[in-house]
């Protein structure tokens, strides 16, 4: 099932902070885990990593890096011998203009994660 959630709309010719993507992270995260659990946050590198971090923090779940080659885990501080990750998760990217770097990850991450972007042009 798709689901949409909008936290807020604004004109195209605003200028979005690095705060203003912070909060929206944590309240995007905070409207998502209030839906169903979440096991785990992977930020699609290289922009969707700083969201994934912050909502990872937040909702105190591990992080993890969403490839074509899978989804793996960032061990505290070491980046060396990653791990394959199970259980469901959220992929996030910064911004979604066309979707396509999205739909491309679909087809290669299993277990029906859940999809979010802080940004999306509409």
């Amino acid at each position: 099932m798709s689901r949409t959630t909008v936290l807020t709309e604004s004109s195209s010719d605003r200028y979005w902070q690095t705060s203003d993507l912070i909060e929206l992270a944590k309240q995007l995260a905070t409207a998502i885990a209030k839906e169903q659990p979440i096991a785990g946050v992977a930020g699609v590198p290289r922009s969707g990593m700083i969201p994934a971090s912050v909502m990872a923090t937040h909702l105190g779940v591990p992080l993890l890096h969403a490839g074509f080659d899978g989804l793996f885990q960032l061990p505290n501080g070491r980046r060396i011998d990653n791990q394959r990750f199970e259980g469901r998760i959220l992929v996030v990217e910064d911004s979604v203009n066309k979707g396509r770097r999205l739909q491309q990850l679909k087809s290669n991450l299993g277990k029906d994660p859940i999809y979010a972007s802080i940004f999306c042009r509409g």
